[in-house]
This record gives structure tokens, C-alpha cells and sequence, in this order.
């Protein structure tokens, strides 16, 4: 249930729902239109235990990287099947040097990987 929708019916929050999804993919559309994209992006979403392990790394070693939910997010759903061939997460997007990106899935190789480009 989205915050401060109790006690309004079930199609109240369905509308309520729906409205949030839309500015949603507005902002994401409107970010993706950005001239230069970033040169990492992480698809994931909460309740993902692999996720979990590779946002933790990213806490302990104060590494920030944009993250996009694949569950509440469609146009970043979207994103990760059209470039990655799949939906799994977690999922690192990384910006190559020939404007190509790289997608790598597997939470301990996307550690691995960001523990060599950021070291501690």
C-alpha cells in the first residue's frame, strides 16, 4: 500500500497508484534523455536478497551509484530486458569507452568488478 493512502478505497489507491507510476516514468524518461548517461547504473529492486548484498557493499564502501526498481519502475524494466537480454537483478549497466554498455548480472562478479574500479 503507497504511504498515506489508508482509508481510501480500493480505487482511490488503485488512481493514487497509477498517478505515481506516471510521474514516475516521466522523470525517468525525462532522465534518460540526458545527453551523457551514466557510467554505471544498477537495476534492482528492494526485496531482492542479491540486490541487498551488492547495495551493502556499495554502503560500506560509500560508493553511490544510481539505481533504477525494476518491480515499481516499467521504462527501467523495460531498459534492462531491451539492453541486457533478460530481467534478472541485480543488474550493473556499465558505460564502455566506445559508447557501448556492458551488462553484468551476478551480485559477487558485480562486486568484484566495483571493487577493482573504485579501490578502498
Amino acid at each position: 500500500m503507497i504511504d498515506g493512502t489508508r482509508g481510501f478505497s480500493r480505487r482511490h489507491r488503485r488512481r493514487a497508484t497509477s498517478l505515481l507510476f506516471e510521474r514516475e516514468s516521466l522523470y525517468v524518461s525525462q532522465m534518460s534523455e540526458r545527453s551523457t548517461p551514466e557510467p554505471y547504473l544498477i537495476y534492482q529492486y528492494r526485496a531482492c536478497p542479491f540486490c541487498a548484498r551488492v547495495r551493502r557493499f556499495l554502503d560500506i564502501r560509500g560508493i553511490d551509484i544510481p539505481s533504477r526498481d525494476t518491480l515499481r519502475d516499467p521504462t527501467a524494466f523495460r531498459e534492462l530486458l531491451q539492453g541486457g537480454g533478460r530481467t534478472t537483478v541485480p543488474c550493473l549497466r556499465i558505460l564502455k569507452d566506445d559508447g557501448d554498455f556492458e551488462w553484468m548480472f551476478e551480485s559477487a562478479d558485480i562486486i568484484d568488478y566495483l571493487d577493482r574500479a573504485f579501490p578502498a
